[in-house]
């Protein structure tokens, strides 16, 4: 008896735990192809995008509920991705405002800054595809809780 009960309970539990979902399971996917950006990347339904051509880059925003993206596109100079990721490391670690790195994985890291006592979590993730560099950060005039950056960073991945 004691033995099926335990074994209910943990059920239970297995049930709840692997019914906790994700907002990435409720938003779309999101081609970004048609606006010169080839990648797909998980955005909230109804999201805005535009464009920006600064002539030697492509810019691509998203925006929705508790979201936004910046994606920049350029030619690489190299396609050895951690180099490239050793360089954004270092710009970002040169900001009077960066405090410290969160995490880190191959392809990006998430960080903080503290900006006078307002601190902010920001990321970075790189991808190369072809001869292009692609870069996903955190859109630049919003800010949001560390678990929404985290659901914006696995959306770009």
């Amino acid at each position: 008896m004691q033995k099926s009960f335990s074994s209910f309970l943990l059920i239970v539990f297995l049930v709840i735990v692997g019914c906790k979902s994700s907002p990435l399971d409720q938003w779309d996917d999101l081609n970004l192809l048609g606006h010169g950006i080839p990648v797909t990347i998980k955005a909230p339904a109804g999201s805005e995008v535009g464009k920006d051509d600064f002539g030697f880059m492509q810019g691509v925003w998203i925006k929705g509920e508790n979201y936004h993206v910046q994606i920049y596109s350029s030619v690489s100079n190299t396609l050895d991705i951690d180099r490239i990721k050793q360089q954004k490391l270092r710009e970002v670690k040169a900001n009077r405002y960066f405090s410290k790195i969160i995490e880190e994985d191959k392809n990006g890291f998430l960080y903080e800054k503290d900006i006078d006592g307002d601190i902010r979590i920001d990321f970075i993730h790189i991808k190369i595809i072809g001869d292009k560099e692609i870069t996903f950060q955190k859109g630049l005039t919003s800010t949001f809780s560390e678990s929404e950056i985290r659901n914006m960073y696995a959306s770009v991945q």
